[in-house]
């Protein structure tokens, strides 16, 4: 049981750098569009960072079994 316990948390380690590459390629698409006035650059990078930060709370959350602060999941529950 342990190993499996190990593994969990390796994985949900995983998760949180995933997301956060995830939010960096989406920051460096998104000035990359306002650079080059790039509206689907932009566009991109705008939905690589979402896609970036709801990958890191779902793992915060699986992690802490807390929830973020309510104005944030309402913001995301939104989008």
């Amino acid at each position: 049981m342990d190993f499996f316990n190990s593994a969990v948390d390796v994985l949900q380690t995983l998760v949180i750098a995933l997301g956060a590459g995830l939010g960096v390629w989406g920051v460096i698409n998104l000035l990359e569009g306002c650079g080059n006035n790039h509206p689907a650059a932009k566009e991109q990078g705008e939905r690589q960072i979402k896609a970036g930060g709801n990958l890191v709370f779902l793992a915060a959350y699986l992690r802490n079994g807390t929830l973020p602060a309510p104005e944030i999941m309402e913001y995301l529950a939104a989008q």
